[in-house]
């Protein structure tokens, strides 16, 4: 004959499965990540979640419902046997104490419900630990379902930077009746920011975020100077000939000397080797979102450009540090030179910001110069300096949507560069 099973038994076992339920799904998300070495699928992602939810919530409605049933069942005399407890102190071991047996359930019901809490919730955190892309996409896709159902619209004053980007599309576009999809791919601004209600396909070109794209960076008046050789103090243009000559002249005969940073102990958070490491993570995270169909699952995932910001503070630090004599290295320029292309080119595809794209540009052309005074080999020389001219055509193109004014003085130093120096 068999045994019966204690209501104590029963609610252990029940509690074991539960958790074997969990480890597992666990267990079988680690195994799909380790083989594919991907994000776990956003469908089951989501379908585990609401398992996790759906069971627990089922426990916790069961438990209340039968603490509500059981003082039902006892509210007539739980007053008399409550005083007559109290009164006489029975020990709780008394099994045919009737307040004593309600207690011990309502107690263990309690902390049924309280430790499926517990558990829901750590095992979703779990989930959304090992799976971030796909909870930041869960919480994003929740944020849009709450306001589609509530039919709730969004602020009108979202950011001062999205009215911006419209208010500058609007004025550069003649044809008020382009359709939303055509938008899609050719839209400017900020595209964060906007929620697609007709899903709008990605862009190829776009490589990440500008998480400020109305911003209106100034040149500092040395650069400028250096860069367009004095054209915007209004001299003529034959006159910056001795300039270029001059800067040609010292970038050959005066050579800095790179630190040596190959075995240099030092206290600082990045070296130029991390810088380099964080540039490749980068570049896996552009490539691993470059196919992305849709812009709105792009800005879910893609990243963003502070993390180039990060990269590109770290490699201006490290050339201003001075050891023995020298300072910074000419491989950090060189690298920054292709940073500010990489941000002017991300500005002038996604968005309208002259300013910015101007900016970038030349700044681009001002790690070039920086560069080109250290000794370096002569191949090494040559590469900066072609790149450096292109750089000057970039901004000198009829397309390129920086100032006519700022067109003309960087055309003029190209065409100078190639006629007297470029082999």
């Amino acid at each position: 004959m068999k045994k019966r099973m204690s209501p104590e038994n029963k609610t252990s076992n029940k509690w074991l499965k539960d958790l074997l339920i969990i480890v597992l799904t666990i267990g079988v998300e680690k195994i799909l990540d380790a083989l594919f070495k991907i994000e776990l699928p956003r469908v089951i992602f989501l379908l585990v979640i609401c398992f996790i939810i759906g069971k627990s919530l089922c426990v916790i409605f069961r438990q209340v419902v039968l603490v509500i049933r059981d003082h039902r069942k006892y509210r007539i005399s739980l007053s008399e046997l409550s005083a007559k407890f109290k009164k006489e102190k029975v020990k709780e071991n008394e099994e045919n104490n009737i307040y004593v047996s309600y207690l011990r359930k309502r107690n263990r019901r309690v902390k049924l419900v309280f430790m499926h809490v517990v558990l829901a919730v750590a095992s979703i955190g779990v989930l959304c630990a090992l799976n971030p892309q796909n909870a930041k996409a869960m919480r994003e896709g929740l944020k849009v379902f709450l306001e589609e159902s509530t039919g709730e619209e969004k602020p009108k004053e979202n950011t001062k930077n999205e009215e911006k980007s419209v208010k500058s599309r609007a004025q550069g576009d003649n044809n008020q009746e382009k359709t939303k999809a055509d938008y899609g791919a050719e839209a400017h601004g900020n595209k964060r920011l906007e929620t697609v209600s007709e899903r709008q396909k990605k862009p190829v070109d776009y490589e990440f975020i500008l998480l400020d794209a109305e911003k209106k960076p100034l040149v500092d008046t040395e650069v400028y100077e250096q860069v367009y050789f004095n054209q915007k103090e209004g001299n003529q243009k034959e006159d910056i000939s001795q300039l270029i000559e001059k800067f040609i002249r010292e970038t050959l005969e005066t050579k800095r000397k790179s630190i040596e940073w190959d075995g240099f102990s030092n206290d600082i958070i990045h070296t130029p080797a991390s810088c380099e490491q964080m540039q490749k993570e980068l570049e896996k995270e552009i490539s691993k979102y470059k196919n992305e169909i849709y812009l709105d699952e792009w800005q879910l995932v893609a990243p963003t450009s502070d993390q180039l910001d990060e990269i590109m503070n770290a490699r201006n630090y490290l050339n201003t540090i001075i050891i023995n004599g020298k300072q910074g290295h000419y491989f950090l320029w060189w690298r920054l030179a292709n940073d500010n292309q990489r941000y002017a080119q991300q500005y002038e595809i996604q968005t309208n910001n002259k300013d910015a794209v101007f900016y970038h540009y030349t700044m681009s052309i001002y790690c070039c110069m920086e560069a080109l005074k250290y000794d370096i080999s002569g191949i090494e020389y040559d590469t900066i300096f072609r790149y450096m001219i292109t750089r000057y055509e970039d901004i000198a193109r009829d397309e390129s949507i920086v100032d006519e004014e700022d067109k003309i003085a960087a055309k003029y130093v190209a065409e100078y560069l190639k006629d007297n120096y470029e082999e």
